[in-house]
């Protein structure tokens, strides 16, 4: 909104620059968004917050300053010349609740003509196009005092009488804009005794607008319901100067002194003979009283305000204020504050606070940080191993992502556990979002095959997050139900996919990533938990290739599994690559988790031998590192398999195995006899746990 400097001047004596009043005004709240020079004037555009309809004008920005600068408001002098017998119309409001109060006032003998030169430059400055004199006078007054005023051709109106009403349904209106619109029941018009002749609040008609042939004026200042205007202007696609204010609500003694102020004006510019007013309204207005509470002040300001403080800055903003209950020092603990006609805004004490502290000034009041007792916060068990598995897996090459928890079917079905059925919400977004996911990998499949379609050649994406089941018999995912015999599961997990080649070194050539690579991943996260003694089984999920996977098996328990995508499920993710995946289940890592303690770098060498053995084919390597490890678990400090053979030199359904063994003593160093002697102790432990033989 523009105000203009000069014109604040006239109304609140200012001897401070623009940009000083500028500041102050952004101090009470309104912040000025620029300062222009224009001519002998100076615009202030400001922004003016929707619940403060008291500041769309100049008087109330005058308000404002007078309230800040602690300085007279000088409201202009009305010198109005009422004349008796002038009035011959009748006015009736059949709508109280739309408009609860209605001036109008009968001026004739008016020449409409230009408005003079002082007059026209404000509207200009303010942004409205001068039009006549009384056109303008009514716009003059809407930028002083932020009332809407509406004046009409009394020649064009049918009949001696004006009523505030509902259209009937059917009836049009023809408005200043030159459009014409068909109204019903639920638009209030002001209307003659035939039709209407104006949307109440919003604009005018056509038929009845004041032209260089008007002589007789009838000049309106009402109230409008706000609800039902910003409906009707909203409905109908107008947006006026008036409207605007009556949306957001207009004071009621403000009806009378712009009624008074339009008229006067009109009278000195346009000749006009100006009748008394007659209105309409049958319920006074009765000022919004609130209890005050001093202790309430002191809590929410944060500012030790006495009751005479507390009064004196109210009374700057025009407020009432008197003591209602008395305390046991002679201090009223509450102030009973009568709100100012113009504050429509002011309807609890909280409102009355606000206007305190901003009155007061915010800048006054000292920061202080609330004090909160200490708080014992217990962190989530699993909230270490989810950071520690991203960080892990980052350094390993990951991107962390953070994929959304509804699937569609297709892909959620392979995932299940086994025994378990689906999560599906009672009301779906769509097909493609119809069900919880079990797992994170179908996620992230999406996301690394997306990235493969865009020609990234590599991508490597990690997530932890929580996972969703029922337990129950079978999917219920075909029939639509909301599972089968149980209730809602959740788990969390870590997973990661893999596609594209691996580069370990810039020198090196790229090489296609592989089941190993996986495997080597996983036994890098264990060892960063401390988690040892891990073992590979052949796996039945149905969603990894049965060549080229396998399970990871904790103390016994299934923990994960790692591999390539099952073939059958490339129609679902089609990649020009294979896809390896890896999913672990962190509640039960949580189980098997061990704090690691720093040791200092060994005294004493480490020795190295290889041990080849022949064993059944169907014997994994686990089970070998298993026995080695339970026999001389003090000694061998680590097992390493670097060469399975198959062929001639070996026995049909046999294997050979080459393993590399570090051995090292915490306390001395290891001779050769006692490195033969714990080789011979293996060698004998392998053949008589797994029927493994010396090759």
């Amino acid at each position: 909104m523009k105000v203009l400097f000069n014109w604040l001047n006239e109304l609140v004596p200012l001897d401070l620059p623009p940009e000083k009043v500028a500041q102050t005004l952004t101090l009470c709240g309104l912040e000025v968004s620029q300062i222009e020079s224009r001519g002998n004037d100076t615009i202030l555009d400001l922004e003016v917050t929707p619940n403060r309809p008291d500041c769309m004008s100049h008087v109330g920005i005058a308000r404002e300053l007078a309230s800040a600068l602690r300085r007279p408001l000088r409201l202009p002098e009305i010198r109005l010349r009422e004349l008796p017998g002038i009035e011959t119309i009748q006015i009736g409001v059949k709508d109280l609740k739309g408009c609860p109060r209605y001036i109008g006032r009968v001026i004739r003998e008016v020449t409409v003509a230009p408005s003079p030169p002082w007059l026209a430059q404000r509207l200009l400055y303010c942004g409205f196009r001068p039009i006549n004199n009384v056109v303008d006078v009514t716009n003059y007054v809407l930028l002083e005092a932020g009332h809407p005023l509406h004046a009409f051709d009394l020649a064009r109106f049918a009949g001696p009488e004006l009523w505030v009403r509902r259209a009937r349904k059917g009836e049009t209106l023809k408005a200043l804009d030159e459009q014409e619109r068909t109204l019903d029941d639920q638009v209030l018009v002001i209307a003659d005794g035939e039709r209407p002749v104006a949307l109440a609040g919003i604009v005018g008609g056509e038929e009845s607008a004041v032209s260089e042939d008007t002589h007789d004026l009838l000049l309106e200042s009402a109230i409008f319901d706000p609800i039902l205007i910003r409906r009707t202007a909203r409905r109908f696609g107008i947006r006026t100067e008036s409207s605007y204010r009556f949306e957001r609500g207009v004071g009621w003694q403000g009806t009378a002194w712009a009624s008074q102020r339009a008229a006067a004006l009109l009278q000195d510019l346009a000749g006009g003979k100006v009748s008394k007013a007659r209105g309409v309204a049958p319920n006074p207005w009765s000022p919004v009283t609130i209890d005050l509470r001093i202790a309430r002040v002191q809590q929410l300001l944060g500012v030790a305000l006495d009751s005479a403080a507390v009064a004196e800055n109210l009374r700057r903003l025009q407020f009432t204020i008197e003591p209602t209950k008395p305390a046991a020092m002679s201090q009223p603990a509450t102030l009973r504050v009568t709100v100012p006609a113009h504050r429509v805004d002011v309807t609890q004490e909280v409102d009355v606070l606000e206007e305190l502290a901003r009155v007061y000034g915010y800048h006054e009041i000292p920061v202080r940080y609330p004090r909160f007792p200490a708080l014992e916060v217990t962190i989530p068990p699993l909230w270490g191993i989810e950071q520690l598995c991203r960080e892990v897996l980052i350094g390993l090459g990951h991107q962390e992502a953070v994929t959304n928890s509804f699937l569609n079917q297709a892909q959620a079905r392979p995932f299940l556990p086994v025994g378990a059925a689906g999560a599906v919400p009672l009301n779906p977004l769509s097909e493609e979002w119809a069900a919880l996911r079990p797992s994170l990998l179908p996620g992230l499949l999406s996301c690394v095959t997306t990235n493969l379609r865009r020609q990234v050649p590599s991508v490597r994406l990690c997530e932890v997050g929580r996972v969703f089941w029922r337990e129950g018999n079978r999917n219920h995912d075909t029939n639509g139900g909301l599972g089968v015999g149980g209730g809602l599961k959740e788990g969390r997990r870590v997973a990661w996919v893999l596609a594209g080649d691996e580069t370990p070194h810039w020198m090196a050539p790229p090489r296609p990533i592989n089941f190993y690579a996986l495997t080597g991943m996983v036994s890098h996260l264990f060892t960063a938990l401390g988690i040892s003694g891990h073992e590979w089984n052949a796996t039945l999920a149905p969603w990894l290739h049965p060549g080229q996977s396998a399970d990871v098996t904790l103390n016994g328990e299934v923990i994960g599994a790692v591999g390539q995508l099952h073939p059958g499920l490339t129609s679902l993710w089609e990649s020009p690559v294979p896809l390896w995946l890896a999913e672990l289940d962190l509640e039960a890592l949580g189980r098997s988790v061990s704090l690691r303690q720093l040791k200092p770098p060994p005294r004493f060498p480490s020795v190295l031998r290889d041990l080849a053995i022949v064993l059944d084919e169907a014997i994994p390597y686990g089970q070998v590192q298993q026995v080695l490890h339970t026999v001389e678990g003090n000694l061998l400090e680590k097992t390493v398999l670097f060469d399975v053979y198959r062929g001639p030199q070996v026995p049909k359904e046999k294997k050979s195995l080459t393993l590399s063994l570090t051995f090292r003593h915490s306390e001395r160093t290891l001779t050769d006899r006692e490195i033969e002697q714990l080789l011979q102790h293996l060698r004998e432990a392998l053949q008589k746990q797994l029927g493994a033989l010396p090759r």
